[in-house]
């Protein structure tokens, strides 16, 4: 996938303390690249020019703006005029905007559409600061507008609707670029502090405009720091205008401002390394006196060349793209072979009990460390009511939001919300969080929840949109990464015993058979389909097995205080033998399997002994990764699991891609609003996520 392709708008704001810096003419010319490379697709770039008091973002594009109907269409003063009006006039609206989806009403009220200028260039339209006439002279009430609103009060007393407007944007536009009012005022705060995920302060060798610069940057990202918005704000510093002719005020500037910034970045962000000597070694616009006459953008006109302008735009915007902080490494202008397959970033949750469903959470995470509580929901009536529906098969899909949204805001509090907020900003295209929960063995109550069904209420079902949810456990001997040998062997049992529910099992075994054959010739595979606990110790003495899945059926027994998991082989009989958890343990443990997937489907939710269960002992057995079911799961659901999840594995996808996969599977055969999605667990004690490299 491009990196330029993003999932959600992202908005950057375009700042200079001072003008002449070349400020807009960096955003157009952005704005041109960013359009190029989207044009085989149907995502778009925003253009808007907030710097109200000195417009000129517009006269870029002067051939695209001849009509008078261009040249009449409305701007960011009369939008916000008009917005304005309507919170006066129109009883109970404001409470309607900052309600959920309240970006939907904005639009409907006023529409965005009738205050852009569509495609001044291919794929990039434009917002104008207000109307002018046709030659390019705002008309005599734009002066009045600008000088009569008050933002300040405007923000006081509509301080939210900001936030909305934000949501109309990026819900509109894959990248929005804003071009900020100079100097320290009401509106370059918007513009820098409450729009924008990144900002690039732009400035020019100079003490006025760098130290400008650099006490705005302090200021923007020590207020979104204390604020309630958890993005996190990036700042790209860009270097304008530099004279390549005078060396040695080049270098001296360069060490000024180089150090400049990485001091304020290290104070601002809490880095203890900043090294920005790579950044600018490569990120700088030199000064052509050819664009020092008129509003003329380097991008249409020239050749990617060494030493052209066109270049150092292309440069610094592949930083500004593929980079979440202007510190990390470097990348190059030319195209970068990505890997096909999603990387996971941890997001490492360890959950100790302190008391009566009081637990101490412990974050390690790529945007930092932490600790927090958290209270089990067992005294939410909400949550007790839904698990009870959900016992039964009967909830549906407003019910597992509402289970998945207590879930989530069970563990994401505070200080632990703010941290998986900016690790979430943080992913670089290709990576996924994979939320590890580091539970202790003996505490019953909080693996039993059903955390896969966690809900973000601004990304939704987390483990349907990519984010992998596991219960790790640590074993006294540390399990490396498994590896795939050739041939790739693979061992599929079943059991259908006379005395419970008939099941298709010789049918499950044959399809995952013609899965794994059809995708991958370098496997052997060995079928039981009359699983007993006899034939079961010989084949694990026999053969060494990489996969053991299993399909059949699964229970509990021993007393309430004392639940243990069970699956039910054959006996000579052909009826059910009971086999424990611990006992499946003893005889699969040290057996060299790596995988093992457990794929029952008749046992109930309201267990609470999930790490005594069939996945924890086998973890405990030594098996690196089991994947097994935590309540009831229909067989076509299952059958599509299991089906999706091997063809992921074999295609050399992570294990964590192919649960999601397997997870989308069942979605597509029984629904959204049908529980089974979030029935397989995956457990493990490798420390990392991981991928059988399968030879070709």
């Amino acid at each position: 996938m491009d990196p330029y392709l993003a999932q959600s708008g992202t908005i950057i704001t375009f700042y200079s303390y001072k003008g002449g810096t070349g400020r807009s003419m960096a955003l157009a010319n952005i704005a041109c690249l960013l359009a190029e490379r989207l044009a085989s697709s149907s995502q778009k770039v925003l253009m808007m020019d907030w710097d109200l008091e000195a417009p000129g973002l517009h006269r870029f594009f002067t051939t695209q703006l001849e009509s008078i109907e261009h040249a009449d269409r409305p701007g960011i003063i009369d939008y916000f005029y008009e917005l304005r009006r309507h919170l006066k006039e129109t009883k109970g609206l404001y409470e309607k905007m900052i309600a959920g989806e309240g970006w939907k009403v904005l639009d409907e009220i006023l529409p965005l559409d009738n205050y852009l200028i569509p495609n001044v260039v291919v794929g990039a339209d434009l917002i104008k600061a207000g109307r002018f006439d046709a030659h390019y002279r705002f008309d005599p009430h734009y002066a009045e507008l600008v000088g009569s609103f008050d933002w300040v009060n405007f923000y006081n007393t509509y301080g939210a609707v900001i936030e909305v407007f934000r949501d109309l944007l990026i819900s509109k536009y894959v990248y929005c670029l804003v071009d900020s009012r100079t100097g320290l005022t009401d509106i370059s705060g918007i513009c820098t502090m409450l729009l924008p995920e990144k900002l690039v302060a732009v400035f020019t060798p100079n003490r006025q405009s760098l130290d400008g610069v650099l006490d705005l940057v302090t200021s923007a990202v020590n207020y979104r720091r204390s604020s309630d918005d958890f993005r996190p704000l990036a700042v790209f510093p860009l270097p304008s205008r530099i004279e390549l002719a005078e060396k040695s005020l080049k270098e001296q500037w360069r060490t000024d401002y180089q150090r400049g910034f990485e001091e304020i970045f290290r104070q601002v962000y809490g880095v203890e390394e900043c090294d920005l000597t790579a950044y600018f070694d490569e990120v700088q616009l030199p000064h052509m006196s050819y664009y020092a006459y008129g509003e003329n953008i380097a991008v249409l006109e020239e050749r990617s060349e060494a030493l052209s302008l066109r270049r150092a735009y292309e440069v610094f915007n592949r930083r500004l793209i593929d980079l979440s902080f202007a510190w990390e490494q470097s990348v190059s202008i030319q195209p970068v072979q990505r890997p096909v397959f999603t990387e996971y970033v941890d997001f490492d949750v360890e959950i100790k009990p302190e008391g009566d469903d009081i637990y101490r959470l412990s974050l390690r995470a790529p945007s930092g460390t932490t600790q927090g509580t958290m209270r089990l929901p067992s005294t939410n009536q909400e949550y007790k009511d839904l698990t009870f529906q959900l016992s039964f098969g009967k909830i549906g899909e407003e019910g597992l939001i509402r289970i998945g949204r207590i879930l989530f805001n069970t563990m994401f509090q505070d200080q632990i919300k703010e941290i998986y907020t900016r690790s979430r900003y943080m992913l670089q295209t290709g990576q996924q969080l994979r939320i590890k929960l580091n539970i202790s063995a003996s505490d019953s109550k909080v693996a039993s929840l059903p955390w896969e069904f966690l809900y973000d209420p601004d990304q939704g079902p987390l483990a349907l949109f990519g984010t992998s949810i596991v219960r790790y456990r640590s074993t006294p001997i540390q399990n490396l990464i498994p590896t795939a040998p050739s041939p790739l062997n693979v061992l599929l049992t079943g059991a259908a015993p006379k005395d419970l529910p008939r099941i298709s099992v010789r049918q499950e075994l044959s399809t995952i058979q013609t899965v794994l054959t059809s995708l991958y010739e370098h496997i052997q595979i060995t079928i039981e389909p009359h699983l007993s606990t006899s034939k079961l110790q010989k084949l694990m003495r026999q053969r060494g097995f990489d996969i053991w899945h299993f399909v059949g059926h699964s229970g509990h027994s021993g007393s309430l205080s004392e639940d243990i998991g069970t699956v039910f082989f054959e006996d000579d009989q052909g009826l059910r033998e009971t086999v424990t958890a611990k006992q499946l343990g003893i005889m699969v443990g040290n057996s060299g399997l790596q995988l093992a997937m457990i794929e029952t489907g008749n046992i109930t939710w309201d267990s609470d002994s999930l790490f005594r269960s069939i996945g924890s002992e086998l973890i405990r057995a030594q098996i690196p990764t089991v994947v097994a079911m935590q309540g009831p799961i229909q067989w076509a659901a299952a059958t599509a699991f299991t089906g999706e999840f091997y063809r992921a594995l074999v295609e050399g996808h992570p294990i964590d891609t192919c649960m999601t996969e397997g997870r989308k599977a069942v979605v597509n055969t029984v629904g959204l609003g049908v529980p089974d999605w979030g029935v397989p667990v995956m457990y493990t004690s490798v420390p990392t996520s991981w991928r059988f490299e399968l030879p070709i």
